[in-house]
């Protein structure tokens, strides 16, 4: 069911839709109250959600209000405060081990995020891979793709902090397991967009698109640049 404008918003206001299951939200601001009475009015089990565009003030207040969610999607370019609320509340649990009450259902999550400076690293090694002590409160997660535009218009160089090095390598042994994780760089000039933890796993073969890769050694692996070569 698709949201176009707020045109929708005084049918909205008191329709109910008691078996509503998949739902595309504009991210107008004047419709964010609406579509969440929506949802409390109806007692709908919603199991897919995508933001075409959404705010700070949108995101997380809506998803917790649809505990059912079982694929999230936005495509709106998130900053650092969307995408920390968002994986804060997923890696959230209390000491005493109560069950998941945000997203507990949750299976497939895609996130586009406006720079790798952006992506809280050890969180998202937390969602994926729960601490041993947590395993029994662990989400379905099947798949989750963080696309990350380049932080240059100029370049499709990604260098993460030297301090989540260790964070990456675990995502990269995550993705070795089997569950399907993608870390897409969409660079905004000519060169092809590529996937980190598949770059890290072969970096002569994307070194034409990453400029230079650095192997410290067989279990850990970074990415640095020569700020004095040019892209020529």
């Amino acid at each position: 069911m698709p949201t176009r404008s707020s045109d929708a918003a005084p049918f909205l206001e008191e329709a109910t839709f008691p078996v509503l299951r998949s739902l595309t939200f504009p991210g107008s601001v004047e419709l964010t109250q609406v579509i969440v009475e929506l949802f409390r009015r109806s007692r709908c089990s919603m199991q897919e959600l995508t933001f075409t565009d959404c705010d700070d003030r949108q995101l997380g207040y809506i998803l917790r209000e649809v505990p059912s969610l079982q694929r999230l999607t936005c495509y709106s370019k998130l900053d650092t405060t969307d995408v920390n609320e968002v994986f804060s509340l997923l890696a959230h649990t209390t000491d005493d081990g109560d069950p998941l009450t945000f997203l507990p259902r949750l299976e497939h999550m895609e996130l586009h995020i406006s720079s790798a400076d952006e992506v809280p690293w050890p969180l998202l090694v937390e969602i994926i891979q729960p601490p041993v002590s947590r395993i029994p409160l662990r989400r379905p997660l099947q798949s989750v793709k963080i696309n990350i535009s380049s932080v240059s218009p100029y370049s499709v160089r990604y260098q993460p902090p030297e301090a989540y090095i260790g964070d990456l390598d675990r995502l990269l042994d995550v993705r070795r397991s089997g569950f399907n994780i993608e870390l897409k760089v969409l660079p905004d000039g000519e060169r092809p967009a590529y996937d980190v933890l598949q770059a890290m796993l072969d970096p002569e073969g994307w070194q034409h698109v990453t400029e230079k890769w650095v192997v410290r050694n067989r279990m850990s692996t970074r990415m640095v640049y020569d700020s004095t070569e040019s892209d020529d």
